[in-house]
């Protein structure tokens, strides 16, 4: 990614990282905001943008971010209405069923190619 994209991305995350911070201070976002964007999802979704700013190939910063992202917009919407998004119970079992799927799927693909 050029370096002009690379100082556009810390930009946008910085305003909306103050942004954020902002509206939390001022008592319009709740403070469950202020510690999710603080944890492992904001950390998670950070490390997606920088990836992004940084890397030439786009899914691995792509992954964290939507990755990160939803597991923010999970935690507000249940500490905020009490609707449960994401059950912890089930999310790892389809996970490993999603990403298992995913290698046989590579794994067929490539066997075509090679065959």
């Amino acid at each position: 990614m050029e370096k002009a994209n690379r100082y556009r991305v810390m930009g946008w995350f910085l305003v909306m990282l103050g942004g954020a911070l902002l509206l939390v201070q001022l008592d319009v976002l709740p403070n469950t905001v202020h510690a999710v964007v603080f944890s492992w999802r904001g950390l998670l979704t950070l490390l997606g943008l920088l990836s992004l700013a940084k890397e030439e190939n786009w899914v691995p910063g792509t992954v964290m971010l939507v990755a990160g992202s939803f597991f923010m917009v999970a935690e507000v919407v249940e500490s905020q209405l009490g609707y449960v998004l994401l059950d912890w119970a089930l999310f790892w079992p389809m996970a490993a069923i999603l990403f298992g799927g995913l290698t046989l799927v590579r794994a067929v693909n490539h066997l075509m190619v090679k065959g």
